[in-house]
């Protein structure tokens, strides 16, 4: 049940909101993930007993249902790009299955007598979640690796995995030596580590509960005294607090994206609120970013896409529905060759001179840079975002990019780099203040194992565009994909 709290004081308003509408009973729609085309995953109630998964595209939502012959409740947790989605089906007698639909087909994952659930998926539709309480991995149907956290013990579960094959989850330590709650844990290439919960204040528990395809990952941790906070963890094991007003209350992060931004909701009192991080220092409440007298009261974040689109629960009309945030400005360009195929959400720059694309922005380079685009087709590329580029110092090609936008403020996620040639040093400039890589006036060196760089900036924008260049410091600067998101 979803309690009604009050409306935050009223900010600028960020976001348009979408109603996923009812379906079913009417009376519950749940999402939980929504990938770069904006389809949103999750379940909801065909009777007061009884629910569902569904898929949500383009205002139309699909019943998935379960394993054929159950009739029982099913569960969509996680939907990639490709529109695969991952879930659990349940069982005659309490028991659960891992399942995962393609083109509305359900699969099960794994065929053996113990109960198994599915939480997270990527790109290449692996999936992770649990089998027989040990943290699990099925690479495809059929074949399943436990992951082998904490000795294989069990109180083990996995929840998120990337495009490059990193998971993330939580294991229980063994009475005594902790008997309230979870550690987190990273996996990746057959070996595994516990995540830092020591910062400024020491947290005993956390749980994580996504990774982004750039290795960040969110979640929550826990202190001795039962109180949370969301956290985030870079690649280097560091914990990141965040805070924000909903302290001392607990909190929890349920997503992340590549630009890392990050969602979760907050316990308020008897209600919950969610929330949104932009890069701090404070948490944002998602209700004082959509516009006033919508009759919403937005209550859970669920999950965000690369795009900026999130995904959640909230009330309306005092009634439980899922919706969709979608940014009033958002832009996602990924550089590329014309013949090249344009990943799910974003448009492609293939060299031209500044003009309106015909897709809703206008935007190009101060000259023709059309031959100097490259796709790589590397067998080490993420996703086609990493494996395509253009260059920015290439003879007479061109080396200033813009893009029209309204004026204001903006995330700015910027990914430079080539999977086939490290004679580089990537820096650039946008709008005229040096972008950093994590540390002012720096410049990114690649190599065959960090072949690209990536970062977010905030950026103001006074003069209607947005400008890139090069820095004194760049040679040879490549840029891969870009992502804008107004804020």
């Amino acid at each position: 049940m979803i309690v009604a709290v009050p409306r935050p004081a009223a900010a600028q308003a960020r976001y348009a909101i979408t109603d996923l509408g009812g379906f079913g009973s009417g009376t519950g729609v749940r999402p939980s993930a929504i990938n770069n085309a904006g389809q949103v995953a999750g379940d909801y109630d065909v009777t007061p007993t009884l629910a569902h998964a569904f898929v949500w595209t383009n205002g139309a939502a699909n019943d998935l249902g379960t394993i054929p012959g159950t009739g029982n409740t099913s569960i969509a947790t996680a939907i990639n790009d490709a529109g695969q989605i991952a879930g659990t089906s349940m069982t005659p007698g309490g028991g659960s299955k891992a399942v995962r639909w393609t083109n509305g087909a359900l699969t099960i994952l794994d065929n053996s007598a113990t109960g198994s659930q599915a939480s997270g998926m990527n790109a290449a539709g692996e999936v992770v979640g649990s089998l027989g309480g040990k943290a699990a991995l099925w690479p495809q149907p059929g074949t399943v690796t436990i992951l082998g956290i904490n000795n294989n013990s069990s109180n083990t579960f996995a929840s998120g995995i990337n495009a490059v094959g990193q998971i993330v989850g939580s294991y229980f330590v063994p009475e005594p030596l902790n008997s309230r709650g979870p550690r987190a844990f990273i996996a990746e290439n057959g070996s595994w580590f516990s995540l830092s919960t020591n910062n400024n204040t020491v947290r005993a528990d956390a749980v994580a509960a996504a990774i982004s395809i750039n290795g960040l990952v969110a979640g929550t941790a826990v202190a001795a005294d039962g109180s949370g906070t969301a956290v985030v963890w870079n690649q280097g094991n560091q914990i990141e607090e965040l805070g924000g007003p909903c302290q001392p209350a607990n909190f929890g992060l349920n997503a992340i994206n590549a630009t890392g931004q990050l969602v979760g909701t907050s316990c308020v009192g008897v209600g919950s609120q969610p929330y949104l991080d932009t890069y701090g220092p404070t948490l944002a409440n998602l209700n004082s970013l959509i516009p006033p007298g919508t009759g919403w009261i937005l209550s859970k974040a669920t999950g965000i896409n690369d795009l900026g689109q999130i995904t959640g629960i909230g009330l309306k009309d005092n009634t439980q529905k899922g919706f969709v945030l979608t940014p009033l400005f958002h832009a996602n360009i990924n550089f590329q060759p014309a013949t090249s195929p344009v990943p799910v959400g974003y448009v492609a720059d293939t060299g031209a001179v500044f003009g309106t694309r015909g897709n809703g922005f206008s935007y190009g380079w101060n000259v023709s840079n059309t031959v100097n685009t490259r796709d790589r087709n590397a067998a080490q590329s993420p996703d086609q975002r990493y494996d395509t580029l253009a260059h920015m110092q290439n003879g007479t090609g061109g080396t200033r990019w813009e893009i029209a936008v309204p004026n204001g403020t903006y995330l700015v996620h910027l990914v430079a780099g080539d999977p086939a040639a490290f004679d580089s040093q990537y820096a650039f400039n946008i709008e005229n203040v040096s972008f950093a890589w994590g540390i002012p006036n720096t410049f990114g060196i690649p190599n065959p194992t960090e072949p690209w760089f990536e970062a977010t900036n905030k950026i103001v924008v006074s003069d209607g565009r947005l400008t890139i260049t090069n820095t004194t410091w760049s040679k040879n600067n490549k840029i891969s994909f870009i992502d804008i998101i107004g804020i």
